[in-house]
């Protein structure tokens, strides 16, 4: 029987793609049950490496429960092969590639199983988002419904596997608990949003130039992309006239509707 080959041009793959296809193709000498059985081996090792059980990378990867990843260690000859949408998503939650998760390394030779994921501050975003919710007596679902969004990805934060947090997610949280976005992000100090210590909106505003009325006019329009503020809430005036500040030192390039998370991945590190 001739054997069949995949009919894509290897210039629309990427590498570690045009490998996977490649091996279970049959198009390189790397047979397709001795790669599915380096795939169980290594995903299994990578994954007790990094201290996980099977639940908590299946949440990693966005999935229900533990069963897809437990029929993937199990090497069984009934076991389910992965999509490479699943194989992405598995290399991603685990810090390495398509390629090393597929192939017959020693666990060594792929940076021990721990290629520790890079965050603004290591794990520490998450632990202060853990700190708040546990202090509040919430389940993850329930600190994921503060800023809309899912409990796998509140669990992701909290283990330090997600690499860009979302900033809205952030000032939801910031606003919801009372704590500076600061704080949570690089834990400065005060926490609290309503110290005394805090600068003032208007020492913000005043501190280095008068007030440009064409500059308000442009920091109302940034800020009510994203929703409408009141002015009479602390949080909201500091916001304003942290987005004064950014807008006076950006000019009017800033002025368009994807400069809103520019403005606050700024406003985070002040």
């Amino acid at each position: 029987m001739p054997q069949s080959f995949v009919c894509v041009h290897p210039l629309l793959l990427g590498a570690a793609d045009y490998l996977f296809i490649a091996i279970c193709a049959g198009l390189i000498s790397h047979p397709v049950k001795d790669c599915c059985m380096a795939f169980s081996h290594n995903l299994k090792r990578l994954r007790q490496a990094r201290g996980m059980t099977q639940e908590e990378l299946a949440l990693a990867c966005g999935w229900g429960g533990q069963s897809r990843v437990a029929n993937y260690e199990s090497n069984s000859p009934k076991a389910r092969e992965p999509k490479l949408s699943e194989l992405s998503a598995i290399a991603e939650a685990l810090c390495v590639s398509i390629t090393e998760l597929l192939t017959d390394h020693d666990l060594g030779e792929i940076g021990s199983g721990v290629r520790q994921p890079a965050l603004i501050s290591g794990h520490m975003i998450g632990d202060r988002l853990k700190d708040l919710r546990e202090a509040a007596g919430m389940n993850q679902p329930e600190f994921a419904a503060i800023a809309k969004t899912s409990k796998q990805y509140v669990g992701r934060l909290e283990k330090g596997y997600n690499k860009d947090p979302n900033p809205k997610f952030i000032e939801l949280w910031a606003r919801h608990f009372g704590v500076r976005m600061e704080w949570i992000t690089a834990g400065k100090l005060p926490k609290d949003a309503g110290s005394k210590d805090v600068q003032r909106p208007a020492e913000v505003i005043t501190a280095s130039r008068q007030v440009d009325p064409r500059l308000l006019s442009r920091v109302h329009a940034l800020l009510a992309i994203d929703r409408a503020y009141d002015l009479g809430n602390q949080e909201d005036a500091i916001l304003f006239a942290r987005a004064y500040e950014w807008l006076a030192q950006q000019g009017e390039v800033a002025d368009s509707p994807q400069s809103f998370d520019k403005f606050l991945r700024w406003a985070a590190v002040r």
